[in-house]
């Protein structure tokens, strides 16, 4: 969408009435499928709530919406990862992305049998069910790439907006949006205003977010150019191999808890306090992240009154230091050693250079580690000179998500990022004996 005339900052481009938008409270409230659509939301999530009647509306084509519904992605028109083959999901394997769209994938597969099989089980008797869950996955694909979070009697709630809806992303937009009432209906509306004086000819544009490009790609559909946002190269980085479950509990932390089970209790810990990361013992790090790296202010707020760990480097710099440590030579107990030691990491924020640089480079070797994995090759790359290939698109997008997850393992595992975040100098020379000694 491009501008047909100049406009001046702040000018209202376009409202769009909120009556005309599709969100979960329209959902719930419908006189057919409402209730089923309301245990989707409960089961499922207010996500299966929209994407339910989104399909339902799809299926019926005298749907009060259908002008609008036209407009959205289909199997046909669109590349999203929910309609890739699994031979296409495996490109991502080694990235974060992959856990990620496998997620997504798993979750739209729960809410389209829910659904199927209650909101929508008309819907089945007349279509069948193939074209039902079509019609979900479709749905979901809208919702994924296209809704926006807005509020509604204080709470945020999902939505599709037409017209708004059809904004591409910027790290520079050119309008911003916001709730307005129309002056002379005194309707409740989205208003889409300039932002700064903008000439005829300007693609009108929003910004989508500072998203990890994993966001962008599996939601969204796309992956913005090369660190145009720095805070979207990005990975999830695991200290610890996956699937131990003392490290995923969501019980409560405590001081018993700690001297038993130190990392268990770190895991609840940053849970509880809400980390970037959705996975305890999992950190997400990014370009920016490493770009204003201290290791000194990681310190300090972790010796803070408040007790808070501001971000996932402050957490994955606590857990390397639990994870690091050592004998300390007292003749004491392992578990009674490594319960002081937690206590002290926990009070201070840690234990001394030694623990330190035994932290840091447990996270280059991490580092390092999930490097390694990405520069594998994926199956699903090597089948694509077979009869069956891949698609291009496919291709290309998993490519920019391994480039994109890649520069932040490298200033990982190459850099003096790691020695910054243990305030350790020299580490670049430390970091190289400990690969030679290896």
């Amino acid at each position: 969408m491009y501008l047909t005339e100049a406009v001046c900052d702040g000018a209202l481009l376009f409202a769009v009435p909120m009556d005309a938008a599709i969100t979960m409270q329209l959902a719930i409230s419908s006189p057919t499928i409402g209730g089923g659509l309301a245990t989707a939301w409960q089961e499922c999530g207010e996500r299966a709530a929209v994407a339910g009647l989104v399909a339902h509306a799809q299926l019926h084509t005298s749907s009060q919406f259908q002008p609008y519904l036209a407009t959205l992605p289909s199997r046909a028109s669109d590349s999203h990862m929910l309609w890739w083959e699994e031979d296409e999901v495996e490109l991502l394997a080694g990235t974060s992305a992959h856990d990620e769209c496998q997620s997504l994938r798993v979750e739209v597969d729960a809410a389209a049998r829910l659904l199927s099989q209650g909101a929508l089980a008309d819907d089945v008797k007349a279509y069948g069910e193939e074209m039902v869950l079509e019609a979900v996955r479709a749905a979901y694909v809208s919702v994924f790439s296209r809704s926006f979070r807005i509020d509604s009697d204080g709470h945020e709630v999902i939505a599709l907006i037409p017209i708004l809806d059809s904004l591409q992303h910027s790290a520079t937009p050119t309008v911003e949006y916001y709730f307005g009432e129309h002056l002379e209906t005194g309707t409740i509306c989205i208003e889409a205003h300039a932002i700064g004086d903008q000439p005829a000819g300007t693609e009108v544009t929003i910004s989508y977010g500072e998203h990890p490009d994993m966001i962008f790609g599996c939601h969204y559909g796309f992956v913005p150019p090369a660190m145009e946002q720095r805070a979207s190269c990005y990975t999830r980085l695991r200290l610890l191999e996956a699937g131990n479950a003392s490290l995923e509990s969501e019980d409560e932390w405590s001081q018993a808890r700690l001297r038993a089970e130190p990392l268990g209790a770190l895991a609840a810990y940053l849970g509880a306090l809400g980390t970037a990361s959705a996975y305890p013992l999992l950190f997400g790090v990014s370009i920016e992240d490493l770009d204003t790296l201290s290791g000194t202010e990681i310190d300090d707020r972790l010796r803070g009154d408040n007790e808070k760990v501001e971000s996932d480097l402050e957490g994955l710099a606590m857990c390397a230091r639990l994870c690091a440590l050592s004998d300390d030579g007292s003749g004491e107990s392992d578990a009674t050693q490594s319960a002081a030691a937690a206590l002290d990491v926990f009070r201070l924020g840690n234990l001394g250079p030694h623990n330190d640089l035994d932290a840091a480079i447990l996270v280059a070797s991490a580092a390092a580690s999930q490097l390694s994995m990405l520069n594998e090759k994926p199956v699903a790359e090597a089948k694509a000179v077979q009869p069956v290939a891949v698609r291009p698109e496919c291709m290309a997008m998993a490519s920019a998500l391994r480039r994109s997850e890649a520069m932040v393992l490298c200033r990982l595992c190459e850099s003096d990022d790691v020695g910054s975040m243990f305030g350790i100098a020299g580490w670049a020379l430390a970091w190289k004996a400990n690969l030679n000694s290896a």
